[in-house]
């Protein structure tokens, strides 16, 4: 751990780990304060604009520039629907704001079927969540709370050996 800063509301650790030999990553982890057990996570790759992972983590030095962008870009990550599709069974989020201007809403809907037919496959249908939102190239937020909860409470109802986990977050481009 590079760093540790409380907030209001969570705890923000700076990391740097190591994906493979040679190629190392800097990550921030959200904690957030006065939680107890297994939380549900979102993880977001990279961010995007002049601050990178700053922005997506909300590191803004009271910074009028960086604060503008965070509250401008809100931000979304990319991927291709088959890859996306792979993710199936396990539970996942998909957002896409419908004028986003990096994944045009005609691709993405031609990517969700992609993918709602993976899901459809893997006779798991009811862990896949698309939220098609006004917006640009953003993350919306809107659902990602209460499809972290369904899958926790699924979770909870099942053995312990079970191995999924909380919905992972495609962004707008997939």
């Amino acid at each position: 751990m590079l760093s540790r800063e409380e907030t209001k509301k969570y705890v923000r650790e700076k990391w740097i780990i190591r994906s493979e030999e040679d190629c190392w990553v800097p990550l921030y982890l959200l904690v957030p304060k006065n939680a107890k057990g297994k939380l549900p996570a979102i993880l977001c790759a990279h961010g995007h604009g002049s601050y990178g992972k700053d922005s997506v983590a909300g590191v803004h030095f009271n910074d009028p520039n960086r604060k503008a962008e965070i509250t401008r870009l809100n931000y979304n990550y990319a991927d291709v629907p088959d890859a996306i599709a792979a993710i199936a069974p396990k539970p996942l989020l998909i957002e896409n704001g419908a004028s986003d201007t990096c994944f045009w809403i005609h691709s993405a809907l031609k990517a969700h079927e992609v993918v709602r037919r993976a899901y459809q496959v893997a006779g798991k249908p009811e862990n896949l969540w698309i939220e098609v939102f006004a917006g640009e190239h953003s993350f919306s937020g809107r659902m990602a709370l209460n499809s972290s909860k369904n899958s926790l409470k699924e979770r909870t109802n099942k053995p312990s050996r079970n191995t999924e986990t909380a919905p992972r977050r495609a962004c707008s481009n997939l």
